[in-house]
């Protein structure tokens, strides 16, 4: 069974004006999938329904095999589907970061010689080494992300749910925590769901789902989904910059590949035409 699979949800805050609105979707094992929208388009409201800390009001949601309405599986489902929020202090509830690490192991239970192991293994993988007697809150915003991040990885999940993990970061915290997904997802096989509305971030996954008004408008591939200027504008989203050069210069008569989905990608399309010149 795909770990994500969202059927027919409908949610709403006020029992009145529904957030989501009969959404359905399914990401695959090992699967990079972005949610992107714009603010109020339902995407976060999703994401807090894949763990259970919202529950449809119709429909069903089903993580790691989990009903998100069992209340007998709930916990065991939290660990196997771990979720880093926006702000990376509102999850950071120990003095040391390998305190913090080992937080969520010791609430599961797991021996102390095995929780050693894996904070020790989770603090290389997050690139945290020399770190771990510092305060968290001294750290930079995209160390403090690594560190929710290794905390969810020690407990060694199926899924990682990112609700705008990037959103509050500079670009070089944004662009560590990127690197720590990718390599997660590409060499680990986690499965990925990150909640965006930073399409150049999104342009790294598998597979996009564009909302707005509680609804998926689309979901494919990247270079797909941005060949459709007009669904994104309905979205409220703006092209990556390195896909919006590349469909201005084709406008403008130059054959460069709209497929493109990245500034080594256009790089290497507009050296391609230079050397057939």
């Amino acid at each position: 069974m795909d770990p994500i699979v969202v059927e027919n949800v409908t949610f709403s805050y006020n029992r009145e004006t529904p957030v989501l609105k009969n959404v359905s979707l399914r990401v695959q094992k090992g699967e990079w999938a972005a949610v992107v929208g714009h603010n109020g388009s339902g995407k976060s409201t999703l994401a807090k329904c894949l763990n259970g800390l919202l529950e449809p009001e119709s429909g069903r949601v089903l993580t790691c095999g989990m009903d998100t309405m069992d209340k007998s599986t709930i916990m065991t489902l939290r660990r196997r589907a771990g979720m880093v929020f926006q702000h990376p202090d509102n999850q950071i509830v120990a003095p040391t970061v390998a305190d913090d690490i080992a937080f969520g192991l010791e609430n599961a239970g797991v021996p102390y010689e095995e929780m050693k192991e894996r904070v020790k293994e989770s603090i290389s993988r997050l690139r945290l080494d020399g770190l771990e007697e510092q305060e968290p809150h001294r750290l930079s915003g995209g160390q403090k992300q690594r560190v929710a991040l290794a905390g969810i990885k020690a407990l060694q999940p199926e899924v990682i749910i990112l609700d705008e993990a990037t959103s509050m970061l500079d670009p070089a915290g944004r662009s560590e925590v990127r690197k720590m997904m990718r390599e997660l997802c590409r060499e680990e096989g986690m499965t990925i769901v990150a909640i965006t509305h930073d399409l150049e971030e999104a342009a790294e996954a598998d597979r996009l789902f564009v909302m707005a008004g509680g609804k998926i408008l689309e979901d494919g591939p990247p270079a797909a989904i941005f060949q459709k200027r007009e669904l994104l504008l309905e979205a409220g989203l703006a092209l990556p910059l390195p896909v919006y050069l590349a469909h201005e210069l084709r406008e403008a008569g130059v054959a460069v590949d709209t497929g493109v989905t990245s500034e080594k990608e256009l790089v290497s399309a507009l050296c391609g035409l230079k050397q057939n010149t």
